[in-house]
């Protein structure tokens, strides 16, 4: 069988426009898309400005959150790296007092609040080129870089997409999908509660974006160089160079570790020992962080916390016998295919999943990465790109409820019960990956269809 001569039409083009032949690095999108993707962002964060208490400089008043939430506890480890005192960076009693100093953040807020320093030394060298900012200043730097790497992020999926999915023939549901796809971004909760929170969703959604496009388009090294720059928040990162360990990706890997060679190497020589003496003994407790006073068990998406809170405080040690057979059974699934896809985003998705799952600590605010998969199936198989959508938003909306109900984080369970439903279609997609490359289009002669472990 051939491939069909007619070019793929997206529908994400103007009415009436003609669609040509997409190439990779071209788009035709709607102006439409594009136009309420951008009101909408413009409101949100108006939004912000104007009614969360959290984003109102008010020097005058002692408030409950800090000015810029979450982004004051990276400003106050960038802060003392340029004051000279590294040394104390994971010391909890100096950064709590360097934290409620007015006379270093210029202004007053509870003391009943304390953000730890949880992030690893490079991330706090990197954050000290804002902390030459004045602290309030340094928060509106911040979230226009949070609104370019949301913005460049979204830009990459779409157009990658956009010039090199095939939509030709779709269905009138399809049509409508797509073209009111930009919602998914802005309705998805993490979106807007990683702009609340000062977080930096926006900038993983964009190095996950940028990293599976250059992978779909074979440029294993680059795209190393790109997913390496992830190194700064580990719990991210951990597993994607396993996966491509075991599937014998040399050039990824390389690309990687030379990112990481740059940053954590970088770090080494310009901070003092007592900063990796202090991160070290701040990652032993990474285990037990879902324990510690203060920790949002209706926020994680983990395996670990979903097993804290099933098991009593005096036998915590039951809560191995849930978590072992799920990691165990997470990584196998994920390992054990022949090959690796990146045409199709199955196993895109399988991945972050098994990320969030197998975590250490994350948040739901981390999950604005999942809409790169989810994304791609409301283009290409719209049925399921909604399903997913809907069950992520429903989790999120409905965790804090179930944890009063039943004590438990819903996120997870849900995250389990997504991966288990894709390990269960596998059979069904088998007679897929069968299938020659001219069944598969104009996709399959600009990308690969299947990586086969080269051992």
């Amino acid at each position: 069988m051939t491939a069909s001569s007619s070019p793929p039409i997206s529908h994400l083009v103007e009415p009436g426009e003609a669609a040509p032949s997409p190439q990779p690095g071209c788009c035709h999108l709607s102006s439409r898309w594009w136009c309420g993707l951008g009101l909408s962002f413009i409101g949100m964060y108006l939004c912000l400005i104007f009614l969360v208490p959290g984003y109102q400089w008010l020097p005058e008043q002692t408030t409950v959150p800090p000015f810029g939430n979450d982004f004051l506890q990276e400003w106050v480890g960038g802060r003392m790296i340029l004051d000279g005192q590294a040394a104390s960076l994971y010391d909890w009693k100096v950064f709590d007092e360097r934290q409620h100093d007015p006379r270093n953040v210029g202004f007053q807020w509870s003391r009943e609040t304390f953000f730890p320093p949880v992030y690893p030394p490079p991330h706090y060298l990197l954050a000290s080129a804002l902390a030459w900012f004045d602290y309030r200043w340094a928060v509106i730097v911040w979230h226009i870089l949070l609104a370019s790497s949301l913005w460049l992020g979204i830009s990459v999926i779409a157009r990658e997409l956009a010039a090199s999915q095939p939509l030709s023939g779709g269905s009138r549901f399809q049509t409508l999908v797509a073209k009111w796809s930009w919602l998914a971004f802005v309705g998805f909760p993490p979106l807007f509660f990683s702009i609340l929170m000062g977080q930096k969703g926006p900038l993983w959604l964009l190095l996950l974006a940028v990293t599976w496009c250059l992978l779909r388009r074979r440029k294993m090294f680059e795209a190393g160089v790109i997913f390496g720059l992830l190194s700064i928040k580990p719990t991210l990162f951990f597993l994607l160079p396993l996966v491509m360990l075991r599937f014998g990706h040399w050039r990824f890997l390389a690309g990687s570790t030379w990112s990481v060679a740059i940053l954590w190497g970088g770090a080494w020589l310009l901070l003092p020992s007592e900063v990796w003496r202090g991160f070290a003994d701040q990652g032993r407790l990474a285990s037990n962080y879902a324990a510690v006073g203060g920790y949002h068990l209706d926020w994680s998406c983990n395996l670990i916390a979903l097993a804290n809170a099933s098991s009593p405080p005096d036998l915590r040690f039951l809560q191995w016998l849930l978590v072992a057979p799920l990691v165990l059974y997470v990584l196998a699934r994920l390992l054990s295919p022949a090959t690796l896809r990146f045409d199709r985003p199955d196993d895109l998705f399988k991945l972050l999943l098994a990320t969030f799952l197998l975590s250490p600590h994350a948040y739901y605010y981390d999950m604005m990465i999942l809409m790169v998969p989810i994304f791609w199936y409301l283009i290409s198989e719209p049925q399921r790109g909604v399903a997913y959508f809907f069950v992520a938003l429903a989790s999120v909306l409905a965790a804090g409820d179930f944890l009063k109900i039943f004590g438990l984080p819903l996120i997870p369970i849900v995250l389990v019960g997504l991966l288990t439903e894709l390990i269960l279609r596998e059979p069904s997609t088998n007679s897929i990956l069968r299938k020659s490359t001219a069944d598969e289009g104009p996709l399959s002669q600009s990308l690969p269809l299947t990586w086969s472990n080269p051992s």
